[in-house]
Parts: C-alpha cells; structure tokens; sequence
C-alpha cells in the first residue's frame, strides 16, 4: 500500500505540474510575461494560489519549466524519429519538418520571454545536457547515412551542429523572410540544401 500511495503521489505532483506550467504559457503567450502571476494563473487553472508553492517556488521556476518542457518534448520526439526502422534521409526530413511544425509554440515563447529563454550553454559555460543530447540524437541519423553508403564520409557531430544551425536561422532569422512559409515547404527545401548542396555539378563528377 505504501508503494501505491507513492505513486499517486507522483502521478498527482506530475498533473499538477503540467496544469501550472500550459496555464502559465497559455497567460504568457496570450498577454504578455509581465501579466502572469501565481494569484491570475491559479485562478484559470482552478486551482488555490497557495497549491503552487507546493510544485514551485516563484514565477521564475514557472518560466523556468516552461522552456524545459518545451525543449525536453523537442528532444523526447526526435529521439522517437530516431529508432524508427528508417532510412536516414527519412529520418532528417521527419525531424526537420517536426522542427518547424512546433516552431511557432518555440517563437512565441523565445518573443516574450527574451533573455530568459534556455540557452545552449549552462551558466559555467558547459554546455548544456539537453541540447548535447538533441545534437546526438541528429548526428546518429547522419552516422546511420554515412556507414549505409547513402552520405559522403562526413563528422557527424559537425554536420549535425550545421543541419540545426540551419533550421534555427531560417525561423529565427531578424527579417522573418520565411516566417510564414509553410513546414513542408521549408523542409523540402532544408533537406534539398543540407543533402544536394549548392554547388553546380558536371556530368563528368
């Protein structure tokens, strides 16, 4: 019985948690970071504003939450496209259309949270766990390629860090030239670029 009351325990911290943190984002998105507040977020969640302090300690875990949710679900779906019984070029389509498909949740967030977003770098300069684990996650893809013949001997953590840095700049770019193009399209053209390149071929290479 001990062990049961335990795990409801956690399951009910878990619930809770996530209640707290889409509330939060759902405020944050909609008015704006200055207008979140524990007593505004737990009266939409439906919750007592004293519950919060139980799961965390201020607005600025909340905030904190809310960008490692957003990027631990990131990492979590690659890693599912990733053992998929999939040829690699599948597997980096799947994954960058995935990318842009979630980008816009990402955007908003990244808009009104400023500097407070999660960086790639923790603040000894390390980096950080979490991005390390996605750049893994993606250059297993390019080594997949690479050792079935389908890619040209490549550093797969170099191309990794290149085939990301792609798809950041091209929804984070300052002029929002692609801010509206749709995930398909930008993935047909990402995956063209990164796999063909630019570069003029002749008929005798």
């Amino acid at each position: 019985m001990p062990r049961l009351s335990k795990r409801v325990k956690a399951l009910v911290t878990e619930n809770m948690r996530s209640i707290i943190l889409e509330t939060s984002e759902k405020i944050i998105v909609r008015d704006g970071l200055e207008k979140l507040s524990i007593k505004q977020m737990a009266k939409e969640a439906e919750i007592s504003p004293g519950s919060v302090y139980n799961y965390f300690k201020n607005k600025d875990e909340i905030i904190s939450g809310i960008m490692r949710s957003a990027f631990h679900g990131l990492v979590n779906s690659m890693e599912e496209i990733s053992g998929m019984d999939l040829p690699a070029n599948e597997k980096l389509h799947k994954m960058a259309l995935y990318i842009f498909e979630v980008f816009p949740r990402v955007y908003r967030l990244h808009e009104v949270l400023g500097h407070r977003q999660r960086h790639s770098k923790t603040s000894n300069g390390e980096e950080h766990p979490g991005h390390m684990k996605l750049m893994d996650i993606l250059a297993g893809a390019i080594k997949q390629g690479v050792e079935d013949g389908d890619f040209i001997d490549c550093d797969p953590q170099f191309s990794a860090v290149a085939f990301w840095g792609m798809i950041l700049e091209i929804k984070m770019n300052p002029g929002r030239l692609f801010f509206d193009a749709e995930p398909v399209e930008l993935t047909e053209k990402v995956m063209k670029t990164f796999l063909q390149g630019i570069r003029k071929r002749s008929d005798r290479e």
